[in-house]
């Protein structure tokens, strides 16, 4: 088990905190961020989030600006965003789970969901697939709005019995219907 390590880019783009006894991170959709330095190969990615906004067009919840444009984003509506190559969560070789449904649809404004992002069967892994991979922020001006309480990340697809596993876990500690 290795720890992914996000931090801040700088005091404009630092996200708020949320306490209680759910706390998450607040992004604002407009410069908040969290940023990774270390390369990494996600394969598979576990976030509890909820989305305040759509109002930003490509938002993304996780980016790589090295390789760019490579991520988990919307459209400008609530639609997983469908492009890019086969090492893009993008893609359409990939698989998208709201609160472990399959589905395109990047989940409810205003509601604490389970998003659960796979990579496409073509993914070839590489130690350095992402270099400053971002928390809240997907390419160039493409924030997120919302809160995000938890990620889990796997360099391997996950069988379907491990996901489940995975996805009954955070929903149970999140309360997030699965």
């Amino acid at each position: 088990l290795t720890a992914i390590v996000f931090s801040a880019v700088g005091d404009g783009a630092r996200p708020g905190f949320v306490g209680g006894s759910q706390a998450a991170v607040r992004f604002d959709g407009i410069d908040d961020q969290l940023s990774m330095a270390a390369a990494t190969s996600p394969v598979t990615v576990f976030i509890v989030n909820r989305m305040t906004s759509t109002a930003q067009s490509l938002a993304g919840i996780w980016g790589s600006t090295s390789p760019g444009d490579k991520g988990i984003r919307r459209d400008t509506t609530k639609t997983v965003w469908q492009s890019g190559d086969q090492n893009d969560f993008a893609h359409p070789e990939r698989q998208i789970y709201v609160n472990g449904t399959q589905t395109s649809d990047f989940g409810t404004v205003d509601s604490t969901h389970l998003l659960t992002a796979v990579r496409g069967s073509s993914f070839t892994a590489s130690a350095a697939t992402l270099k400053n991979a971002q928390l809240g922020f997907y390419f160039a001006a493409r924030n997120y709005a919302g809160d995000i309480a938890e990620v889990v990340v796997y360099n391997r697809k996950l069988t379907d019995t491990e996901r489940n596993s995975v996805e009954s876990f955070l929903s149970a500690k999140w309360s997030v219907q699965v």
